[in-house]
């Protein structure tokens, strides 16, 4: 190869890797969403949720580490995975809402932060415990819910 050739290559691969460079700063191009790693502990919990609505079993599967990553697989060998897909919609369609706290971060490692869980009737707090993995969030174990009734139940029309 001449040093013309060679110089008209380095200078295609410059432009191709700039072009990609750019494409991947602004968004454009994106790895499977699925799998993306959550950036917040937030993120992590509304992928989870969402996860759930859809009944997309990997993606929730991968919300989780830890225990209850183990648990949640032993379940899914319980039940086929169109089974357990459809109890994750069952199990979310009655909810309402969610509000997730500011996190608290015991290290840089690991997050702790309240989630509420909005019904038509009540709501449901729960802690959550995240860990980091592989730069990303992901649930490692939750407290019992603490149940609490609505005064006015959700979606009571407003008498003006």
């Amino acid at each position: 190869m001449n040093t013309q050739r060679l110089a008209q290559a380095l200078t295609l691969v410059c432009i191709v890797a700039a072009f990609a460079a750019i494409g991947i700063r602004q968004g454009g191009w994106k790895l499977n969403s699925k799998f993306k790693a959550a950036e917040t502990p937030a993120d992590a919990v509304y992928r989870m949720v969402d996860a759930a609505r859809q009944g997309d079993v990997r993606a929730y599967l991968n919300c989780y580490t830890d225990r209850m990553e183990a648990d949640l697989q032993k379940l899914l060998a319980e039940k086929t995975e169109s089974g357990f897909a459809e109890y994750l919609k069952i199990s979310n369609t009655p909810v309402k809402g969610v509000a997730v706290a500011e996190p608290e971060f015991p290290s840089s490692e690991e997050a702790r932060l309240a989630v509420e869980f909005v019904y038509a009737d009540h709501t449901e707090r729960q802690t959550m415990y995240l860990r980091r993995i592989y730069g990303g969030w992901r649930i490692a174990r939750t407290d019992a819910a603490q149940e609490r009734k609505m005064p006015i139940p959700y979606g009571t029309p407003v008498a003006e």
